[in-house]
């Protein structure tokens, strides 16, 4: 200001001192009044044109203002009066790349190192030029030799990084961060770019870390708080991630990215009326983010919207043709629909968009299996292992996996996996590999192996927690018990007919037997409405037992409790609305002693129950079993009913149909029994 009023006084001395009207106009831009710096200097050009200087400045302050072609002029103007004016060169250059004019600001910047060959800011301008125009082995260059010039220069460093990084070379840029943070340790900006590469290398813990200091430094920025979410979500961590998105949200609400994000985090957490709002907020602030459709897609699909998460997927294949998850989340809505020819395309679609997607490869295999053709099916089952969001727990054994070939005097470890209805469903084949091996080891969860040790004394049964059994260790090769149906199950023909095939202990069937004759005569018929969890989709394959009114009310039946979680509260409730008594033994714990509740299933005359594990007990020890089930059912190999279990009929409900309407046909189908 002292100095401006200085030059003010002079002017007032000596109205056409150009000097004194450049100088107060550069004083004028630099204290950040650009319109007034404008009008000053353009007073010095009018008394002198040919000053090189102020039409230099001139340009700077234009730029400043916004005025990017008429800053080119300026500059241009000033090298054209001053060749060799090496500032004027690069500041030219920065007009010409506002421009977009990549190639003629890449030579103003190589004139600019011509004149002056230690300018750093001109070589690392020179970089970006190149880099955005596709040079990147040149831009790496102009980013080193800014370095040499300026071994200091941290900005140099961080875009030298990401060259490296959109080449694929995480180590070099990694060492470009890290020697930025040496220089400043309180740059958020150097951790942030830090957290990214270690992310994009898998050092998750690391960014993790890096993506904190950069919050901690500077609170404020958004971005930051979004990449920690993102990082924390790859761990599984949502609760902590979807409060870094909030966070992001409070300081950006428009950030798109973040609400989308926020309802991937809720989705994954099951909150799917909170996932599908944020979905609609990413999608009003960035109609073209083809993520916020397929999440909004995915949630409303788990809530049984089918019509509308249908319009979701099909609005991202609009917007991008080439995204090979909008195909595979449009085929599996598809699915539900009964449409599987049409979901088959959209697999094969999404598989030739991105090849080695493991999920695609899973639900394609899944779908074939569902359509009877087994072959290719039990392929695709086989990215159970790697699938995004799996439940299948594997072990690394040091044998070889079974493929197949003959175990003639070779011992086989078999081991569940998944839930326990899918471990007692696959141990259907284990007959057969017991007569195929010279001894066969089975590995089961520990609550299995008094049944599976009954069922199959043929085998050894041990623990599945239990891995360090000598038994374990002699095995010459191991399965899981899921691939076993590539090699047993080939096609629909070599499902055999099991009526039962896990054995209870008699004497506790007949004890049960007599327990539940004294009840009276009359059906006695297990009950089972919903699974343990009813979270996500899991809750439309679920009945709530306050919709049962119709079928607790068909007289002459004697209904029994084989629901194994807690459930006393659900029993009473239902007790009290219906006045219909439903008998629960406290005695027997249904979820961990399954011998004794296999015993107690197997003295019923019927079990009706949600697609659960006490339903899958029900049909192999022999009993009667109606499932319910919500939509098309893979288990089927497209014969229209349960290959794997010779005693269980499925009552389907669609999309479309309420629960009520299925519980009221259950109920005229016991009535007619």
């Amino acid at each position: 200001m002292q100095a401006q009023s200085l030059y003010r006084q002079i002017l007032q001395a000596q109205p056409r001192h150009v000097d004194a009207m450049h100088l107060l106009g550069l004083s004028l831009h630099q204290s950040g009044d650009h319109a007034a710096a404008v009008t000053w200097i353009k007073k010095a050009l009018a008394i002198l044109p040919t000053f090189a200087e102020a039409h230099n400045n001139l340009g700077a302050a234009l730029l400043s203002l916004g005025k990017v072609s008429d800053a080119a002029v300026s500059f241009k103007r000033a090298t054209s009066l001053k060749p060799a004016y090496h500032e004027a060169h690069f500041n030219y250059g920065n007009a010409l790349k506002a421009q977009g004019k990549l190639d003629a600001a890449a030579s103003s910047y190589r004139r600019a190192v011509q004149l002056m060959p230690d300018y750093a800011e001109a070589y690392y301008n020179l970089g970006i030029a190149l880099e955005a125009g596709g040079e990147q082995s040149e831009a790496i260059r102009s980013y080193q030799l800014a370095l040499k010039c300026r071994p200091d220069y941290v900005e140099a460093l961080l875009n030298l990084a990401g060259v490296w990084k959109s080449q694929g070379r995480l180590d070099e840029a990694i060492a470009c961060c890290q020697r930025a943070n040496a220089l400043q340790p309180d740059s958020y900006l150097v951790h942030y770019n830090l957290g990214i590469l270690l992310k994009e290398q898998g050092r998750l813990d690391q960014a993790i870390v890096s993506y904190r200091h950069s919050v901690s430094l500077n609170p404020r920025f958004a971005r930051a708080h979004c990449s920690l979410g993102n990082a924390l979500t790859e761990q599984g961590d949502f609760h902590a991630a979807g409060r870094c998105f909030e966070a992001a949200i409070a300081l950006d609400p428009g950030y798109a990215e973040a609400h989308n994000n926020l309802g991937a985090a809720q989705y994954a957490l099951h909150d799917l009326d909170a996932a599908i709002d944020n979905c609609h907020k990413a999608i009003a602030l960035d109609p073209t983010n083809v993520l916020a459709y397929c999440n909004l897609g995915a949630a409303l699909k788990d809530q049984g919207k089918l019509d509308q998460a249908l319009t979701s997927y099909e609005a991202a294949i609009a917007i991008s043709p080439e995204f090979g998850e909008a195909h595979c989340g449009r085929a599996l809505t598809v699915v539900r629909l009964g449409r599987l020819e049409e979901a088959l395309e959209g697999y094969r679609r999404g598989l030739a968009l991105n090849s080695e997607d493991p999920d695609t490869r899973f639900n394609l295999g899944v779908l074939l299996l569902r359509m009877g053709r087994p072959d290719e099916g039990w392929r695709g089952y086989e990215c159970r292992w790697t699938k995004k969001n799996q439940r299948v727990k594997s072990y690394d054994f040091v044998q070889p996996t079974w493929q197949g070939e003959s175990l003639q005097e070779k011992t086989i470890l078999v081991w569940g996996e998944q839930g326990i209805g899918e471990e007692i469903m696959f141990a259907s084949m284990y007959q057969e590999v017991i007569a195929l091996a010279g001894h066969c080891v089975i590995a089961c969860r520990r609550k299995l192996v008094p049944l599976f040790a009954r069922s199959f004394p043929g085998a050894e049964v041990v623990p599945l927690d239990a891995l360090g059994h000598p038994s374990v260790a002699r095995a010459d090769v191991q399965c899981a018990a899921g691939s076993l149906g590539r090699w047993l199950r080939p096609s629909v023909e070599s499902f055999p007919r099991l009526e039962s095939f896990i054995a209870p202990a008699a004497e506790r069937v007949s004890y049960w037997k007599g327990r539940l004759g004294a009840l009276g005569p009359g059906l006695k018929v297990g009950i089972c409405w919903r699974s343990s969890n009813t979270s996500g989709e899991r809750a439309l394959f679920c009945t709530r037992l306050d919709q049962w009114g119709p079928i607790l009310g068909v007289p002459g039946v004697h209904f029994v409790n084989v629901q194994y979680d807690e459930c006393a509260a659900e029993l009473e409730a239902a007790r009290k609305r219906f006045g219909v008594p439903i008998h629960a033994f406290e005695e027997v714990d249904l979820l961990d002693d399954l011998d004794e509740a296999a015993a107690l299933t197997r003295a019923l005359d019927l079990v009706i129950s949600a697609p659960t594990a006490a339903g899958v007990l029900a049909a192999v020890v022999g009993v009667p079993t109606w499932q319910l089930l919500y939509g098309p059912d893979w288990h089927w190999f497209g014969t229209g009913r349960n290959l794997w279990f010779g005693r269980m009929q499925t009552i389907g409900r669609r999309w479309d149909q309420s629960w009520e309407t299925i519980i009221e046909e259950v109920a005229v189908r016991l009535k007619d029994l």
